[in-house]
């Protein structure tokens, strides 16, 4: 009962939270991404999306990024926006985000263990000739108490990302922030 109400929280906290919407054609403006962000299923390069959640000792995190982030087909130095890259986008092997330090980590103290890591690729709701990648991770964690922070190592390991919409419950208490390569960190407590 406690992760329905929270999932219910978080949903309620996403649509409250959310103040922006990227509803212009994705290549006719694509000069200047400084004033967007991605929310929910919305397919922004360059920005990430992040769901964590906390209910008794387990932990759950949903990271959501577009696909071209993996495949380095876009770069922030790719001034020629008008061609198609997203025709030939290969299926990337997602396996090696099983090692969820690749993109975030959390604090030891806490003593979480991966118990499930699930990882797909879904169209893009807005546009077809985008793909995001999802990832799932699904920590025991012996002392969730002690969880007092998470850092997203995912700036060191994607050149081209942004920023990170982070939204959370953890240990019943809401946090959501913007986070760039300056503010990684999300503290907890």
């Amino acid at each position: 009962m406690k992760i329905f109400l929270s999932f219910i929280i978080l949903f309620n906290f996403n649509i409250a939270y959310t103040d922006h919407h990227h509803d212009h054609d994705h290549h006719d403006d694509h000069d200047d991404h400084s004033e967007e962000r991605r929310e929910g299923a919305v397919h922004v390069h360059g920005y990430n999306q992040v769901d964590l959640i906390t209910n008794d000792n387990i932990m759950k995190i949903t990271y959501t990024m577009p696909i071209v982030q993996l495949n380095d087909q876009h770069s922030k130095n790719d001034d020629d926006h008008d061609h198609d890259h997203h025709e030939d986008e290969k299926a990337p092997d997602l396996s090696n985000f099983k090692n969820h330090n690749l993109v975030f980590e959390t604090s030891k103290n806490a003593k979480c263990k991966l118990t499930n890591y699930d990882s797909k690729i879904i169209e893009d709701k807005n546009d077809k000739n985008h793909k995001d990648v999802i990832l799932d991770y699904t920590f025991n964690c012996k002392v969730i108490n002690d969880l007092n922070f998470i850092n997203f190592t995912a700036f060191k390991t994607f050149n081209d990302l942004e920023k990170i919409n982070f939204k959370g419950i953890v240990n019943s208490k809401a946090f959501a922030n913007l986070l760039t390569k300056d503010k990684y960190r999300i503290n907890f407590k």
